[in-house]
């Protein structure tokens, strides 16, 4: 499998849908394109099999602005593109905003296997 190591967001994983968790309602979401430079083989990562990769990815779904600032909890599909801009997998994770800080929706959880190989 090739991917793009650099995982940018919109542009190698995409949002495909958020709900909110209590009541399985759709969101609205911000959706801005994403225009990476161009890859260079220094980005190209060949992943055999029974190899994990992962990386912190981070994505602005809500705006005070023009969104609101979103529900406390929120389930999102994601899908995971190859090198070549083919989808290889989707998965949905769960966020909710941390009640110590008020802040954004850094406590993702991610399906049990989640770094297996």
């Amino acid at each position: 499998m090739r991917l793009d190591k650099r995982l940018i967001p919109r542009a190698d994983i995409h949002v495909n849908a958020i709900v909110d968790c209590s009541s399985g309602e759709p969101l609205s979401f911000i959706m801005a394109d994403a225009i990476p430079a161009a890859a260079h083989e220094e980005d190209l990562l060949l992943l055999a099999p029974g190899y994990w990769y992962g990386s912190t990815i981070r994505f602005k779904l809500f705006s005070e602005r023009f969104t609101g600032l979103g529900p406390e909890c929120i389930e999102a599909e994601l899908t995971v593109f190859s090198f070549e801009g083919k989808p290889l997998a989707s998965t949905r994770v769960r966020a909710e905003r941390p009640a110590a800080n008020g802040g954004g929706l850094d406590g993702l959880t991610a399906p049990a296997d989640a770094g297996t190989p």
